[in-house]
């Protein structure tokens, strides 16, 4: 009996401790403290060590800085200008003096490639950046242009077209008509190197080509030609686009004079649209945490370049809830 009094006791010991509210323990103060990020400054001088102070937990966390190429708001994808178009082109001159090679930038032609059609566009005149010698008559003159931004003649947010135009004055005597040769690659003469055509600008500050000499797909259009026996121009005599003999690649315009070469004519060459901005992949983001790793307390990133950032922190968990915590930085020199 004595036994039996000892074991009831014993359970009404172990009842009245459960009816008592362990702090520690009870699920009453148990408090889950959700993912965020939090920053003592938005504002931080260029050069210095940046914290993010972290609360709660997210199984992986991914980290936006939001500079170029790390930024959440273009995570599908975006348009980029093309910086700094800066462009070399590789003449050779030869049989006259007329200074009547022109290089110019068009925005709005339509690309009807008629001869009408391309004169009704409005031409913007780039020749002078090139620095083009004059013709020397009978003498040769072999000539590469340094490598030339041409941006401030680019003034619309759309394609432009380049075109080269040979526009050649009657003339017996003394200021002769001048034949040209407009290449695409790299030539040799009396022991010198002419670089060829080098069309290139910057994406994200990394330089890119923007177009090939083949790619431009230069089409030409000739007004005055006069061939033998009265023939009409039709790209097979006389000024012409040109291929590589054995490849068939375009590589050169041949701007030549007219079938009697005291005669006028006007050549032009044109090219396809050459795009403005370019389509780049998303961006992307840096992971910081793993599910396997503890979780964050701090994380710290450096700006070099002034400026305004929104950096973003995506926090994700094993049941696919997520959360984004997006903060303005602004970088000061």
């Amino acid at each position: 009996m004595k036994t039996n009094l000892f074991y009831m006791s014993l359970l009404a010991l172990a009842a009245l401790s459960c009816t008592k509210e362990n702090p520690k323990m009870s699920p009453g103060t148990f408090q889950i403290i959700p993912f965020d990020v939090k920053m003592s400054s938005l504002e931080v001088k260029a050069g210095e060590t940046v914290k993010f102070q972290f609360e709660g937990n997210a199984d992986t966390v991914y980290f936006y800085s939001g500079e170029f190429g790390k930024d959440y708001n273009y995570i599908g994808g975006r348009e980029v200008s093309i910086e700094n178009p800066t462009l070399r082109i590789h003449t050779n001159s030869s049989y006259g003096e007329q200074k009547s090679l022109s290089i110019l930038l068009s925005q709005d032609f339509d690309e009807d490639y008629s001869y009408e059609g391309i004169t009704s566009a409005n031409w913007r005149d780039m020749t002078s950046k090139f620095n083009i010698p004059a013709p020397m008559g009978a003498t040769v003159v072999n000539f590469s242009s340094d490598l030339t931004d041409i941006s401030e003649f680019i003034v619309e947010d759309k394609p432009y077209y380049l075109a080269v135009r040979n526009n050649i004055e009657q003339s017996t005597s003394g200021n002769r008509p001048t034949q040209w040769y407009f290449y695409g690659y790299d030539r040799t003469a009396n022991s010198v190197t002419y670089p060829g055509w080098s069309f290139t600008g910057l994406i994200g500050g990394e330089s890119t080509e923007i177009c090939s000499f083949a790619d431009a797909d230069w089409k030409m259009a000739v007004h005055g030609y006069v061939g033998t026996d009265g023939a009409e121009w039709d790209g097979t005599a006389g000024p012409r686009v040109m291929y590589h003999a054995t490849t068939g690649v375009l590589n050169s315009l041949f701007l030549a004079r007219n079938k009697t070469s005291t005669n006028a004519m006007d050549t032009w060459a044109v090219t396809k649209a050459i795009a403005n901005k370019v389509p780049v992949g998303g961006d992307k983001g840096t992971i910081i945490k793993r599910d396997t790793d503890l979780p964050l307390e701090q994380y710290t990133y450096v700006y070099n370049i002034p400026g305004e950032y929104d950096v973003t922190f995506h926090g994700g968990n094993k049941d696919k809830t997520k959360k984004l915590i997006q903060l303005k930085i602004t970088v000061t020199p």
